[in-house]
């Protein structure tokens, strides 16, 4: 595990209180090159995938979606992807992760995981024919 990802996850862990929640006035974008994908297993409101993205000398925390969702979506981002992120920039524990609500890259493809007020789509029921 990287140095980068490791303090990332130290500090968000440390102090997370269970109340790490999407936060519409806290919305950003956030452009630049995926670094890296990881599943994260802790804390509970982040668990799962996340990116890690290279934009403006800074590096961003994105949470993306819980694993099992996210592998389901068959998207194989490669390092060196350019992406543009929107999400809210929230705090957890003693860092901030932005949990993103679209995902988009090359240009034409875009992911939206979560609605305008944040409600996550993978919680969203499904309707069937």
């Amino acid at each position: 595990m990287s140095k980068v990802w490791m303090a990332l996850l130290i500090a968000c862990t440390l102090l997370a209180s269970g109340n790490v929640r999407y936060d519409r006035f806290t919305v950003v974008d956030v452009t630049g090159a995926l670094m890296d994908t990881r599943d994260v297993p802790e804390p509970p409101d982040v668990r799962g995938i996340h990116f890690l993205v290279r934009s403006d000398e800074t590096t961003v925390d994105v949470f993306v979606a819980p694993r099992k969702f996210y592998q389901g979506l068959g998207i194989n981002l490669r390092p060196g992807t350019a992406l543009t992120i929107t999400g809210s920039r929230v705090k957890c524990g003693t860092s901030y992760v932005v949990l993103a609500r679209q995902v988009r890259w090359d240009g034409v493809n875009s992911l939206t995981l979560r609605d305008a007020d944040g409600r996550p789509v993978w919680e969203t029921p499904r309707l069937t024919d």
